[in-house]
């Protein structure tokens, strides 16, 4: 039995595609999924049919075949048939139009379940604003659980409270950390700058006028 590795948050990320983008891309599905397209298909825009759109239109599709079925078997010339079946497939496509512009509008947002969109009663698309803003400070949080992630963040939390403590002691002295400390971009090394660090005493120098 294996247990569910513990998660560490370490901060915040920039998200390339953010609430704002999300409401802009919302804008466009509400006038790709209207009240007349689902007309054409024989459905009304409900939060039902609203979500099936974006999941991709199965139900939608099933209920369209039995109403097919159902009427080809009132008829009789085997050209009604082809006429029903061909009508069929036009609106087949129209569906399959129809959810890919959902799909596609949708793209950067596909983790977020369908079952927050909603159809008001006025007929207007909307959405579960406390959701939608969970699900974004969400995506913006950076964890960890991987040993190798833990190991490399715990010494860079070390190194990260060494140089604030340094920064907080060297004014005293006129100094700043880039004063006595050099990182080599390229040679990844760190230098300490011995004829600097002889500044930092009572009286250096360096030290600032006393008040």
């Amino acid at each position: 039995m294996t247990t569910k590795e513990a998660k560490i948050y370490i901060g915040n990320r920039i998200l390339a595609h953010d609430k704002s983008e999300f409401l802009r891309a919302f804008d466009d599905l509400a006038r790709q999924v209207t009240i007349d397209r689902l007309a054409e298909l024989g459905e009304n825009l409900t939060t039902e049919t609203f979500r099936d759109v974006i999941r991709g239109g199965q139900a939608i599709r099933a209920r369209m075949e039995d109403r097919m079925k159902n009427s080809v078997k009132a008829l009789f010339f085997p050209a009604e048939k082809r006429k029903k079946q061909e009508l069929f497939d036009i609106l087949s496509e129209q569906l399959a139009v129809l959810c890919r512009e959902a799909e596609r509008t949708l793209l950067f947002y596909r983790n977020i379940p369908a079952d927050v969109y909603i159809v008001r009663e006025d007929g207007t698309v909307g959405y579960d604003e406390t959701i939608i803003d969970r699900y974004f400070e969400e995506q913006e949080k950076i964890y960890i659980s991987d040993p190798q992630q833990i190991e490399v963040y715990g010494w860079a939390t070390q190194i990260r409270d060494a140089v604030e403590k340094l920064s907080e002691l060297l004014p005293k002295y006129g100094l700043h950390v880039s004063d006595v400390i050099q990182y080599g971009r390229f040679s990844e090394k760190v230098k300490i700058l011995p004829e600097r660090i002889c500044e930092a005493w009572d009286g250096g120098r360096f030290v600032p006028d006393a008040e």
